[in-house]
């Protein structure tokens, strides 16, 4: 990075000047010195320059012309005026210095006596050498992060290095870690990276606006920020705290090699991340779709513990289906149910094949249908609260305990109850497989027309007419039959009159045409209502 007016000012040469204008900008590069005394000079500037002049060009201009001469110099990206006053102007009009600070344009005076030459060719000379000193250094900086990044590295290693040639601490900050190196006042990565997030909208100062370098200032504390990518999606940001010394103008390409090399890494990492989560999904659904046997579990727990598994002797295996979300999406869901607090560690999770999210639990002794069915409340709950989800409705189906060589037969038994409970009872809820009880005989979807033809055949008549007449002939006649036939019974269950439950009754058997109480006609009836919910 070129020296900026900041560095320039502090040669020995520019000793008795002062800035009277612009103190905002004097991060302006300075890649020339030049001389203008000519009225007609402006189409020359090339930008970049520090321009100095005997204020000849513009000393009878008005002020409206001042303003729009200072205008014009920071338009052309010049990086200061250094003027010397007394011969043309004894002062620089207040009006012009006004504008100089509006747009932060730099307005130096310079000492009468000396001669433009002793300005400028130390100027370039020290500019030069810069150069040459930035190119070799540029160079060594390059070889460095390029080594590291080729020794198979990791992050911690370049923040180190970065850390070496910035002589300051240096943080980076992903939306899910803190690398950090000596800078105990940064925790807590999701929040931080929010609140940097938060600084970089409206509280920034801009250092370096074509590399997009700004300070801000976290606990009163300065840093220097860029942010990097991966992909095109923003990955992170680089912070250098300035407890050492400011950020300089040479640091800027360490930084910028910092973050070429901190990209890639992270670029890298989560390749590799990605990787490793399809080999273990792959894996996992081979647990799901393949018999294992015990013959061969010696292998399976091999390849299990080349992928970070500990394979458990026995397992409760849950399908999850969640309505209307990408597959992107569901993959990031299963990430954080991974890391879920609510389930055991040795917890397995990935996806099968109909993009249904399935968890393998290992048995605990405490473990009970109930705790199941509020660990899955707990982590549902929690994942919708995530924004980058939103709402979203889920059911659960859940199988009973299986050794590690039956995980297949587990597989299918939670995704039947499943399907059996979105169907009976819709979603928001958990189904136990040991709890579908006589519905197993009728969950196979090749079952379905004939269910709901049976179930229309009984008891059609007397749903029309609860719909019609906005009766409760259906739950009446399931009460009835639970209580065998008894009316005061069926009453108290009911909280109605026992005369209500008979004149309902009559109702029912006038509708269906069959006397409920006979017992072969009872027995269809009781069918019809356990296959109910089912034909719906």
């Amino acid at each position: 990075m070129a020296l900026n007016l900041s560095d320039i000012l502090k040669m020995d040469i520019m000793d008795g000047t002062e800035v009277l204008a612009g103190h905002k900008g004097l991060h302006r590069q300075v890649t020339s010195a030049t001389v203008m005394d000519a009225p007609d000079g402006m189409p020359w500037i090339k930008g970049m320059e520090l321009l100095f002049t005997s204020t000849y060009p513009f000393h009878k201009e008005t002020a409206h012309n001042l303003n729009h001469f200072i205008e014009e110099l920071a338009r052309r990206n010049v990086a200061g005026l250094g003027v010397k006053l007394n011969r043309y102007m004894k002062e620089i009009p207040a009006a012009m210095l006004k504008a100089a600070d509006d747009l932060a344009f730099p307005i130096i005076s310079i000492p009468f006596e000396k001669a433009w030459i002793e300005y400028t060719n130390p100027i370039l000379s020290e500019i030069l050498n810069d150069r040459s000193i930035r190119l070799i250094r540029s160079e060594e900086i390059n070889r460095n992060f390029t080594k590291v990044l080729l020794s198979n590295s990791n992050l911690e290693q370049i923040c180190q290095l970065l850390q070496h040639y910035v002589e300051n601490p240096v943080t980076i900050v992903l939306n899910d870690t803190v690398i950090q190196i000596q800078d105990p006042t940064i925790n807590n990565s999701s929040a931080l990276f929010t609140s940097i997030q938060q600084k970089v909208e409206h509280e920034k100062e801009i250092m370096h606006p074509g590399h997009d370098v700004f300070r801000i200032h976290l606990k009163d504390v300065p840093y220097v920020v860029i942010s990097f990518q991966k992909d095109v999606e923003l990955a992170g940001y680089i912070c250098i705290q300035e407890s050492h010394r400011r950020f300089k103008s040479g640091d800027l390409d360490c930084l910028l090699h910092g973050k070429n090399a901190i990209s890639l890494k992270t670029l890298q990492i989560s390749s590799e991340q990605e990787h490793r989560k399809r080999y273990r999904n792959d894996f996992i659904l081979r647990l799901l779709y393949e018999k294992i046997e015990e013959e061969n579990l010696t292998e399976w727990q091999r390849k299990a513990w080349e992928l970070g598994i500990e394979l458990k002797e026995r397992y409760v295996v849950t399908a999850c289906k969640i309505n209307n979300k990408s597959v992107e999406l569901l993959y990031r869901i299963v990430d954080e149910m991974s890391g879920d607090p609510h389930l055991p560690a040795s917890s397995l999770i990935g996806l099968d094949k109909k993009n249904q999210i399935i968890l393998m639990k290992p048995i605990h002794e405490q473990d009970s249908p109930k705790n199941d069915n509020d660990i899955l409340h707990k982590v549902f709950e929690q994942l919708q609260q995530i924004h980058i989800h939103g709402p979203f409705e889920w059911a659960a189906g859940i199988s009973q305990q299986q050794a590690i060589t039956d995980l297949q037969e587990g597989y299918h038994q939670a995704v039947e109850a499943l399907y059996h409970g979105i169907q009976i009872a819709g979603y928001g809820q958990t189904q136990h497989y040991m709890d579908m009880g006589v519905y197993r005989l009728f969950s196979h979807p090749a079952m379905q027309p004939e269910i709901v033809k049976f179930v229309t055949q009984w008891l059609q008549p007397l749903i029309d007419y609860d719909h019609l007449h906005e009766a409760d002939l259906i739950q009446t006649l399931g009460v009835f039959l639970e209580c065998d036939g008894n009316y005061r019974k069926t009453a108290a269950r009911m909280y109605l009159h026992h005369n209500t439950v008979r004149y309902r009754i009559q109702t029912i058997n006038r509708e269906l045409q069959c006397v409920i109480q006979d017992t072969k006609t009872k027995l269809q009836l009781q069918i019809a209502l356990l296959l109910l919910p089912l034909s719906k």
